[in-house]
This record gives structure tokens, sequence and C-alpha cells, in this order.
């Protein structure tokens, strides 16, 4: 579908930056609806899902707070509050960093690590098919992607 369908515009953007942007924005909404639907029945959210990837990322070393706020999708998150979430889940524990123990870091339970494992497998046979882009053509996006980041 068009940016133009998806805002339900009649005339088109002034500029092709303003284009690029809005497809970007919305893009990224549709993606984060749909990986959020998709986590539903998985008992998390995608913030919290973004801080156990992080988390399964770093194995075997835990991570900060302030480690995991620089690796997170959405910055405006709130990552105390996720954190202390999981923590109830059982999903992640606080531990004392080894290097300063007046830290305190992060580490996936054994239950977390699991629930990671399972979405991983499932998201793979869900969003694989989903992607209907090539390989050369991913590849293309991902450098245009980043060369819009700078």
């Amino acid at each position: 579908m068009r940016i133009e369908e998806a805002l339900n515009m009649s005339n088109g953007f002034a500029h092709g930056w303003q284009k690029t942007l809005a497809n970007v924005i919305v893009t990224y909404q549709t993606i984060k609806q749909e990986m959020s639907q998709f986590l539903e029945p998985y008992g998390v959210t995608f913030q919290q899902y973004n801080v156990l990837r992080i988390l399964n990322g770093s194995k075997p070393h835990p991570l900060t707070n302030n480690a995991i706020q620089e690796r997170m999708l959405d910055k405006q998150s709130d990552v105390s509050r996720i954190v202390a979430r999981l923590i109830k889940m059982e999903l992640v524990e606080k531990c004392v960093n080894p290097i300063n123990r007046r830290e305190l870091c992060i580490n996936l339970t054994a239950k977390g690590l699991e629930l990671v494992e399972m979405v991983k497998t499932a998201e793979d046979v869900r969003f694989k098919n989903t992607i209907i882009l090539s390989v050369k053509e991913m590849e293309q996006l991902n450098k245009l992607l980043d060369k819009m980041r700078g």
C-alpha cells in the first residue's frame, strides 16, 4: 500500500523528504503494532521483549540499566520500570556487578532465556515469510536506513 493511501491523502506530499519521513514513521508504527500483537500471547510487551533480547545478546555478561537503555529500540522507554516488571515475572534478576560492587546488573533467568528462545523460534516462522523483500532488497533497504541515520 502506498503511503498516501495509508494516510488517506487525496493530494501527494509537497516534498520527497516529507513522504520519506512519513513512510518510515508509519512503517515503524505498523511493524511495532504487529510485533505487539504477536507478543501478546507470550505475556510480554514490545519493550519488555526488547530488554529480554538485549540481555540475551549480552550473555553471559549481565548489563546495567544504563547499558540496556543505550541499546533500546525505543530510547524513551523507562528501563527501570520495565526491568521491575520483568523481575516480578521472574524473567530477569538483579545481581551485583563484579567489576563495581556498588552497581546492580540485570541478568536473564532460566525462565527468561526459555521465553526468549521460544519467541525467537516463533518469530522466525511468523516474520520470515511476511517480509516480502529479497535478500538483495533487504540489504539495500538496510544501507539506505543506515545512511538516513547518518
